[in-house]
């Protein structure tokens, strides 16, 4: 239910610049504009560097020019800063030192830096664990649209940490966050209408949830689908009626 945070790394930057530069300079110039201070070009060159495009990979040349790239205030690099400091790439693992590069770019609005600001926080990972402090931080990712985040603000809402439960609040940020592809959320989203949570019982809604849901890889929402199947409701566990 809390995606890790160092898959699909392209998925969790979206650098826009990383791309055109990549597309649109050699390894050499980009290299030359990074020395020459361009923290757009330091940063383009770190995430060569952390993917092994056209180039070895290689976590310690990342790090470095992810620093240099934060020196000079750029927000894409203090996330990646917060990303391989909680995770020991390139740099020894310190989560007190991922913690403070999220929150710079956090306070910047950065949304998925948001979001991991709040996990920290739920987990008590580099800080003391605080679900007020994890609720603050999944609301200002979940209204900028980050589907992860609207997923756990529910997920808050639901059980009712670090804010009063709200059924009503949590079948709305599923409903986003399930609008927006993420199948952790269609599942949930598909056992709120099963269970009657802050709406009629609706087993053709929960069908169609798990469904999209399943066909996406999830486990449960497959699991919640055979035991229909099995009580008579659907008659095929993929294909909609």
């Amino acid at each position: 239910m809390y995606p890790l945070r160092i898959i699909s790394f392209i998925a969790l930057t979206g650098v826009i610049f990383t791309l055109h530069a990549e597309s649109s300079y050699s390894l050499r110039q980009l290299k030359q504009l990074a020395r020459q201070g361009y923290s757009e070009a330091q940063l383009a060159l770190a995430n060569r560097y952390f993917l092994g495009k056209k180039i070895k990979k290689n976590y310690e040349r990342a790090a470095f020019w992810y620093h240099k790239a934060g020196a000079q205030r750029n927000v894409s690099a203090y996330f990646m800063l917060g990303n391989i400091y909680l995770n020991g790439l390139g740099v020894s693992k310190d989560h007190k030192k991922a913690r403070a590069w999220y929150y710079k770019a956090a306070r910047k609005g950065h949304a998925k830096s948001q979001f991991e600001l709040g996990d920290l926080y739920r987990t008590g990972t580099g800080v003391k664990k605080d679900y007020k402090k994890m609720y603050f931080w999944y609301s200002r990712s979940a209204v900028q649209g980050y589907a992860p985040a609207q997923s756990n603000l529910a997920m808050a809402y639901l059980k009712g940490v670090g804010t009063r439960q709200d059924y009503q609040k949590a079948l709305k940020w599923y409903q986003r966050a399930a609008n927006n592809g993420f199948y952790h959320a269609q599942y949930s989203l598909g056992y709120m209408h099963q269970m009657g949570y802050a709406t009629a019982v609706d087993y053709k809604q929960a069908i169609k949830w798990y469904r999209r849901a399943a066909r996406q890889g999830s486990l449960s929402a497959r699991a919640s689908l055979i035991e229909l199947r099995n009580a008579g409701y659907i008659d095929d566990l993929y294909v909609d009626n």
